[in-house]
């Protein structure tokens, strides 16, 4: 994993992960060295439900959410 830049958050917003498309992302504000290698998507279905998820990039430059 790499460090997530505020062009990483812009490239996410708008994208679709799993079905459902990503209104906003931060990057994990947090006391940790590595903290500002996670974020948090927040997103929405076809069918209006919200999901939550945290998130790395892989080497390749795709998003990994849990």
């Amino acid at each position: 994993m790499r460090r997530l830049t505020e062009q990483d958050i812009e490239n996410i917003i708008g994208s679709t992960i799993k079905c459902h498309y990503i209104e906003t992302a931060r990057i994990k504000d947090g006391p940790y060295t590595d903290s500002d290698h996670y974020g948090f998507v927040l997103g929405r279905n076809a069918h209006g439900h919200y999901v939550t998820w945290h998130f790395h990039l892989l080497e390749n430059e795709s998003v990994s959410v849990y």
